[in-house]
């Protein structure tokens, strides 16, 4: 499937062979989605990849001083599932992380690696999505940050270019007057790929809803908001009627398909 396999200890050495080998190379990390897609040729030809998981601090999780929370490109799942500074202040992106897989998947699977995967069923893309995060994109030329909400083009898709590498994801933590949850539903209870996700993170002043952020995934080529559903929750107290009247509302953003795991019913 491949011709040579680098471990590199320094991310230079990884954008150098990103960038004199381009289309041939593919960072790996986990690898749990790239041997899949490997092996049923939707990632080929391919003849290099390149191991990041040797890198100094590349699984590392942390908040600066401004309550922005970084994630390197290298932290898996259950990376995530057991920081408690996820869990305090990011708890969507830790429930979709505990979701995926089994715990060996969690433990080799990396967060970055879910996002590059870029399909609309990927659990922690609707989580941080919700969050707003940012990507940092490396390559020889330089940094660029770009929305994650900006990375997709459509099903396994995105603006990457051969000869970049996501380096971390960077979000600011969820305010303490803001609460939120991410769910989704499966045709069994583990270890299956969602059938329809969602995000949900409300911001409460005197018990009124002043902000909603509410994202879809599974239901369109890319992950959705849905606008007409936060529009309609503004002002509202959080109670079983406005919580009903507003799932209703979400459906209408949705834009399934029939495909093997579903009807668009």
């Amino acid at each position: 499937m491949w011709e040579n396999y680098y471990s590199v200890v320094k991310i230079e050495q990884a954008l150098d062979c990103l960038d004199s080998e381009r289309e041939n190379a593919r960072i790996i990390a986990g690898g749990t989605d790239l041997i899949l897609e490997l092996k049923q040729g939707i990632r080929n030809p391919l003849k290099t990849l390149i191991d990041i998981n040797h890198i100094a601090g590349f699984r590392n999780i942390w908040m600066d001083e401004n309550n922005y929370i970084h994630i390197k490109a290298g932290a898996t799942h259950n990376d995530c599932v057991a920081s408690k500074l996820i869990c305090d202040n990011a708890l969507p992106l830790a429930q979709a992380c505990y979701g995926i897989g089994s715990p060996q998947i969690r433990n080799v699977a990396t967060i970055v690696g879910n996002l590059i995967t870029a399909s609309p069923a990927n659990d922690t893309i609707s989580a941080l999505i919700a969050l707003d995060a940012t990507i940092i994109i490396r390559s020889k030329s330089g940094l660029k940050d770009v929305r994650l909400s900006d990375f997709y083009t459509g099903v396994r898709k995105t603006i990457l270019s051969p000869s970049e590498m996501v380096d971390e994801i960077i979000f600011k933590k969820i305010p303490n007057n803001s609460k939120g949850v991410f769910n989704r539903y499966l045709l069994r209870k583990t270890h299956a790929i969602s059938l329809v996700n969602s995000t949900i993170i409300v911001t409460l002043n005197e018990e009124k809803i002043s902000k909603a952020i509410i994202t879809l995934g599974c239901v369109a080529p890319t992950i959705v908001r849905a606008f007409t559903a936060e529009e309609f929750l503004i002002g509202k107290e959080l109670n079983n009627d406005v919580i009903e009247e507003c799932s209703v509302l979400a459906v209408e953003s949705a834009r399934p398909i029939s495909d093997i795991r579903s009807s668009d019913k």
